[in-house]
C-alpha cells in the first residue's frame, strides 16, 4: 500500500499542474522545471543514505514526471492539432520502447557489476540528456506570446471552472477512479512482480 502512495500523489497533482502550466512559455517553464526535479529525484534515490531520504524522493519523482512527461505530451499534441492521432501513436510506441529498454538497461547495469543505485544513476543520466534535448529544441508554441496574454486575461480561470464542472459529473469521476485503478494494476503490480522474481 505504501508503494502506491507516490503514484497516487503524482496522479492527484497532474491535473493542478496542467492547469497551472497553461500554454506556451509558462508550460515550457513547467516542463523544464519538472525535468530538473525529475533528474534530482533520481539522483536522490541513487544516493539515498536512509529510508527517509527514499521516502522523500519518490513522492517528488511522480509529480515531477507528470510535469516533465505529461506536459511534454500535451505540448506535442498542441503543436500538431491536425495530427494528434499520429502523435499519440508515436508517443505510445516510445513508451513501449521504454518499457522494453528499462529491463535491458537494468540487466546491463547488473551484468557490469552495478546495483540498483547504479541503475538509478544511469536513468538520471538518460533523463538529463532528454532534458538537455528539450532545452535545445525550440518550443513550437513558445513564440505564441498571445497565448500567455490570453491566460492572463482569464482563460486560465475559465479552464479551472470547466475542470471543476467536469469533476462534479459522476461519470467523469467514475472513469477517473477506473483510470487510477488501472494505473495501479499496471505500474505497482509490475513493480511487485519484478521484486517477486
Amino acid at each position: 500500500l505504501l508503494a502506491s502512495v507516490p503514484l497516487l500523489l503524482g496522479g492527484a497533482l497532474e491535473l493542478p499542474l496542467g492547469l497551472l502550466a497553461g500554454q506556451a512559455r509558462r508550460r515550457r517553464r513547467f516542463i523544464l522545471s519538472g525535468g530538473i526535479v525529475f533528474v534530482l529525484s533520481l539522483l536522490a534515490v541513487a544516493a539515498a543514505p536512509s529510508w527517509l531520504v527514499l521516502l522523500a524522493a519518490f513522492p517528488l519523482f511522480f509529480p515531477a514526471s507528470g510535469a516533465f512527461v505529461g506536459l511534454t505530451q500535451a505540448e506535442l499534441l498542441d503543436a500538431q492539432p491536425e495530427r494528434q492521432a499520429q502523435v499519440m501513436a508515436r508517443w505510445d510506441l516510445a513508451g513501449n520502447a521504454g518499457a522494453v529498454a528499462g529491463p535491458l538497461l537494468l540487466a546491463a547495469v547488473l551484468a557490469a557489476g552495478g546495483g540498483w543505485r547504479a541503475a538509478y544513476l544511469a536513468l538520471a543520466a538518460v533523463a538529463a540528456l532528454t532534458w538537455a534535448g528539450t532545452c535545445w529544441r525550440a518550443s513550437p508554441t513558445a513564440s505564441a506570446g498571445d497565448a500567455d496574454a490570453a491566460d492572463a486575461d482569464g482563460e486560465g480561470t475559465a479552464r479551472v471552472r470547466e475542470v471543476l464542472a467536469a469533476l462534479r459529473d459522476g461519470a467523469v469521476l467514475r472513469w477517473l477512479v477506473l483510470l487510477e485503478v488501472a494505473d495501479l494494476l499496471v505500474d505497482v503490480l509490475t513493480g511487485f512482480l519484478a521484486l517477486y522474481l
